[in-house]
């Protein structure tokens, strides 16, 4: 559907129900897709909308790529209650998401994912460097931004960059991920957040789609579906053990912040 034909039919589109905020490469993309497997869920018309990144608090353009109140209709006509979805990796990490969102859609759930910080850094230096946007070593990358991140004072520059998709910084600092969740916490009722750990959705989707619907509150049967992730991609070289330890140990810390915000037994919160 073209941009123009969407725009038109915005009034008669809902806004979504839930949100996957992400982390980036954390499993956003297999999360969503399993999910759009199920006849109570509608997904938006593209995997990652980004709507309320680009557009603010428009309700207009934000309601572009979702369904409409008659499909809607129709659906929960068929199977009872649905709900209407949308996965952008890019939301969580914005300092100015959390109000928009929340002025918008004050009772939206909201999911998110974590993984290893450590792995998700160098999956997402990994993919950016196949993509041919980054052509650094990742050893120089990590000895920069612990250089800069250990600094407090550099606080003020970290939250500017936040806002931009792409950055020097982002391989490491994405995995702040305490930084990042309590401005959403601070915004939106507890009840209205799910964290998940990649590592579970990894090894057991199906019980983790189980407690998302749950979370979602709709019925469906998981055990069925078909759960080959995507965008799983092999790493040309594995990671250096140099990289490995210094970011266990920068990152411990936060861990156990993030482990206290959450009650998650993060597998990886002790590595150092």
């Amino acid at each position: 559907m073209n941009s123009k034909l969407r725009m038109l039919t915005a009034p008669f589109r809902v806004f979504p129900d839930f949100i996957i905020l992400g982390e980036a490469k954390c499993g956003t993309t297999s999360l969503y897709r399993y999910l759009n497997q199920l006849p109570v869920i509608l997904g938006a018309d593209v995997k990652e909308p980004n709507n309320f990144r680009e557009y603010g608090g428009s309700p207009l353009f934000c309601k572009q790529h979702f369904p409409t109140y008659a499909t809607r209709a129709y659906h929960q006509a068929r199977h009872g209650a649905v709900r209407v979805g949308e996965a952008s990796a890019e939301y969580f990490s914005k300092p100015n998401l959390p109000k928009t969102i929340h002025g918008l859609l004050p009772d939206v759930r909201l999911i998110c994912l974590f993984r290893d910080p450590v792995k998700r850094a160098y999956s997402d230096w990994q993919m950016l460097t196949r993509a041919n946007r980054e052509h650094r070593p990742f050893e120089e990358i990590v000895d920069h931004s612990l250089t800069f991140l250990s600094n407090p004072d550099h606080e003020v520059v970290l939250e500017a960059l936040d806002h931009l998709e792409y950055h020097p910084l982002r391989y490491v600092a994405r995995g702040l991920y305490h930084r990042a969740l309590i401005r959403w916490m601070n915004t939106f009722s507890p009840d209205r957040i799910l964290c998940l750990l990649s590592e579970d959705l990894f090894s057991d989707p199906a019980d983790t789609l189980q407690r998302v619907t749950a979370f979602l509150g709709v019925q469906a049967e998981c055990d069925s579906l078909e759960f080959s992730p995507r965008k799983q991609g092999n790493y040309d070289s594995p990671c250096p053990e140099s990289c490995k330890q210094e970011l266990a140990a920068f990152y411990k810390p936060w861990n156990q912040k993030l482990s206290d915000a959450t009650d998650l037994d993060l597998p990886w919160k002790l590595d150092a």
